[in-house]
């Protein structure tokens, strides 16, 4: 009896916001809104048959729209990129089209009356699944703006 390779060929859906796939310093990761298809292939040890098996799997990622995510991220925790806790997204201020955030609105200290404005420029990281923004500190800080009472 001859070796026959074989494939197994399955596809299925990682629902928004379960994506495995994480950021790091030496990779970037690029978003889109249309779905994307990854293709992962692994050799399986031989069957008592004696065939060699390769399940090839397609997994349809749907990534969701980052713009939609920053203008909805109110209540999100900010820190910096350096690992300081700066506050919590209080508002978002949207532009004139409604679409995209400009800048947000972040409270902190005792009962948030401290608020002080981070340009949507500055935003390095956003992570939905864990409700965090990570934000680049300007060289002369955060401007402060009118304390709650």
């Amino acid at each position: 009896m001859s070796a026959v390779d074989l494939t197994l060929l399955e596809s299925f859906a990682i629902e928004e916001g379960n994506s495995p796939v994480k950021a790091t310093a030496d990779r970037t990761v690029r978003i889109t809104v249309r779905p994307q298809t990854v293709r992962l292939r692994r050799d399986l040890s031989a069957s008592a048959s004696g065939r060699r098996w390769l399940l090839e799997l397609d997994v349809a990622v749907r990534v969701p729209d980052p713009e939609r995510m920053l203008v909805a991220c109110q209540g999100f925790l900010v820190d910096t990129v350096d690992g300081e806790a700066l506050g919590v997204v209080d508002e978002v201020e949207i532009g004139d089209d409604g679409q995209f955030a400009l800048a947000l609105i972040v409270a902190s200290g005792w009962f948030g009356r401290r608020r002080f404005r981070v340009h949507a420029e500055q935003i390095e990281v956003l992570a939905p699944d864990e409700r965090r923004l990570l934000v680049r500190k300007p060289a002369a800080g955060f401007v402060s703006l009118e304390r709650r009472r």
